[in-house]
């Protein structure tokens, strides 16, 4: 019951305090603004992009004639892709990955495999060849029309009959431009993800053109060599058929088809990052609070009561795991409302992402228990709110940094930013609050052992550094 006692004691203290208030709710929640109103800037990149290829194309036949031949462009458009250059370098646009299905696609996007996935639908190639069909056709059309007219004014009726007869067969072709379509599935906080975004626009108008324009030239020798006539080919301006292209993203997460504003896609994957950098904000409470134990002697007066050190560590630890989940109440709350969030998760992804905040809130405490320990100038508030700030921006995805991979553990892929423990938090929580229907709560397993052995390891080391330095001092 003492132990009880002191944790509600120190609850009501910690509801009083403006600082509650300032640092726990209000400055997140002002972050949360801010960020969700001018996000989505990003970097390009200056090496190759890493991108899967997912094709569901099955290809289309071409005819000329009596001949027929069988021709698949969602492999020419990865061909393609795969010679692409950065503008005025050598260096290859893309570096990409063949994926077989949609889901293991996003799957690797998520875990940073990839920055971004191309989606090649079903009937890519019969759009691409009702393009070249229609293109060629428009603009044959008149060139052939022009042709039979002056060989009728000259007298040759039988070059013009050719030429009548060659705009018979032209007339076979499609008429109608249609419209191609392809997806990029990615993350749009992602650099990367948003430079081949901007890439993929531009290339699958090249590619089509390239590709119209092959298909009218043989079509054009074709004519020439069935009907014995001159095909001189006029090539199209590109501006003039850009509302053919369609490329649309879908936000890892997101529901296919779902209309959302880009904006509100971008912010909503960072809402696991804004959660876990309100918790890692705490710590400058939990330093205030054990600041002013100690200085008002209370730590001293607890040595004389029946409470072991254990025991009030312990009490701290609880406290701040408590406050951890009152945190993010809060802060899913407020992204349920704005929409950043929805709900699509299992009750278990739900029972996860508490037990991943309150352990992160465990973190925060051990973590502020060393460094009051270890430092105690009075500029030690104002040191942990810069470095906490600074963490949280570098592991919630804010900025594209680069992040080398160290090895795996346990089916989880450690990385170099891993080393800050609250890392592995925020990729759980991604998991199970923003793709609940990519991941189950199996595929968070790692994320939340890797995230309890921080929490073992810090407690140990912070166990023993405030016992020696803090509650022995003062016995």
């Amino acid at each position: 019951m003492s132990i009880l006692v002191i944790i509600l004691n120190r609850i009501k203290s910690i509801v009083r305090t403006k600082e509650l208030y300032f640092y726990v709710i209000g400055f997140p929640l002002i972050f949360m603004i801010i960020y969700g109103s001018i996000a989505g800037a990003y970097y390009p990149e200056t090496t190759p992009i890493k991108i899967g290829y997912v094709t569901l194309d099955s290809g289309t036949i071409i005819n000329l004639g009596s001949m027929s031949q069988r021709i698949n462009y969602g492999s020419l458009f990865y061909n393609y892709l795969n010679n692409v250059t950065f503008e005025n370098t050598s260096i290859k646009a893309f570096h990409i990955m063949i994926i077989s299905d949609a889901k293991i696609a996003e799957k690797k996007v998520s875990r940073l495999e990839i920055s971004a996935a191309i989606l090649i639908p079903e009937g890519f190639s019969e759009a691409i060849k009702r393009f070249s069909e229609s293109l060629t056709r428009s603009i044959l059309l008149p060139i052939l029309s022009k042709k039979a007219n002056e060989a009728f004014e000259s007298g040759n009726y039988d070059l013009g009959n050719r030429y009548i007869e060659a705009i018979q067969e032209l007339e076979n072709l499609s008429e109608s431009l249609g419209t191609i379509e392809i997806r990029i599935i990615g993350d749009p906080t992602n650099a990367g993800c948003m430079r081949a975004y901007e890439l993929i626009w531009r290339h699958i108008a090249e590619f089509s053109f390239h590709t119209a324009q092959v298909f009218m030239t043989n079509y054009s020798d074709y004519l020439a060599k069935k009907y014995n006539i001159t095909v001189e080919v006029q090539h199209p301006e590109e501006g003039s058929f850009s509302g053919v292209f369609n490329v649309s993203f879908q936000r890892i997460g997101g529901k296919e088809g779902l209309k959302e504003s880009f904006l509100k896609a971008y912010y909503s994957v960072l809402v696991p990052g804004q959660i876990m950098q309100t918790i890692m904000l705490a710590a400058v409470s939990v330093i205030k609070m054990l600041r002013f134990e100690m200085e008002r002697g209370l730590v001293g007066r607890i040595k004389l009561t029946r409470i072991s050190s254990s025991e009030y560590i312990a009490s701290i630890l609880a406290v701040w795991g408590t406050i951890a989940l009152l945190q993010g109440i809060i802060m899913i709350g407020a992204s349920l409302v704005l929409g950043y969030i929805r709900v699509l998760g299992t009750v278990m992804h739900y029972l996860l992402s508490v037990l991943i905040i309150v352990l992160a809130g465990v973190l925060t405490a051990e973590i502020s228990m060393i460094a009051v320990s270890l430092i105690k100038h009075e500029s030690i508030e104002g040191i942990t709110i810069g470095i906490t700030v600074s963490l949280s921006l570098v592991i919630a995805g804010y900025f594209p940094i680069e992040n080398p991979v160290i090895g795996n553990f346990i089916g989880y892929q450690f990385t170099l930013l891993d080393i800050i423990p609250w890392r592995c938090a925020i990729i759980g929580l991604r998991k199970a609050l923003m793709l609940p229907h990519i991941f189950t709560p199996l595929d968070i397993i790692p994320e939340l052992i890797l995230l309890v052995l921080w929490v073992i390891i810090y407690g140990i080391i912070s166990s023993i550094v405030f016992s020696v330095k803090i509650l022995r001092a003062r016995e």
